[in-house]
């Protein structure tokens, strides 16, 4: 038998691929190896500080958590302050124009009627211009109860009797017959009493 025999080809099986090294020369073990150096590390701080790794964490978090809270309110206080200070500018322009409307009242009140609204009030500018907002219709009223009541005149003398006619004086007529006669007493006239010239 003289078969010529047929070469038979083995295969050979590809070598098993292991974790490559990710940089060149490096060993493999060397990532495990910093990694349970690192573990260790965290270890020691965490007994060295009395607390668990995970407890840092947590308390490191809330201290900043805290921390921005009181930023926050920081800059809360800021804008209050800002408010306030804007509102007491305001005030402060609001109650020097109401003092000043209650001078003029005042200025323009009879004596013993300023003495009544300072006596209730005081130097409260709001307060002085309440009373006179009170006590107004009692003057007021005071004032047509006079007109209405003939006054006796300062000699004593009584009011003229009834019937009788009450002659005033039309300060223009009273200018023009001054006029007629004497100018310069005309002029005199006229300038105490201006609605001669109407």
């Amino acid at each position: 038998m003289s078969e010529e025999a047929t070469p038979v080809v083995i295969a050979t099986p590809a070598a098993p691929v292991v974790n490559a090294p990710e940089k060149p020369g490096a060993p493999d073990w060397l990532p495990a190896r910093l990694e349970q150096a690192a573990k260790a590390e965290q270890a020691k701080i965490a007994s060295e500080l009395g607390v668990s790794i995970d407890e840092a964490k947590a308390l490191i978090a809330s201290a900043k958590a805290k921390a921005e809270s009181e930023k926050a309110a920081e800059v809360r206080a800021a804008e209050l302050a800002k408010q306030l200070s804007e509102r007491s500018a305001a005030f402060d322009k609001a109650t020097e124009a109401v003092k000043a409307q209650a001078d003029a009242m005042l200025e323009s009140l009879l004596p013993e009627h300023r003495a009544a609204v300072l006596a209730m009030s005081g130097a409260d500018p709001f307060e002085q211009l309440r009373a006179i907002r009170v006590l107004g219709p009692t003057w007021k009223a005071a004032a047509v109860q006079a007109l209405e009541t003939p006054a006796a005149t300062t000699t004593g003398a009584a009011a003229p009797p009834s019937g009788t006619q009450v002659v005033i004086p039309v300060p223009k007529a009273t200018y023009e017959t001054l006029r007629a006669s004497n100018p310069f007493m005309a002029a005199a006239y006229g300038s105490s009493n201006p609605e001669a010239y109407r």
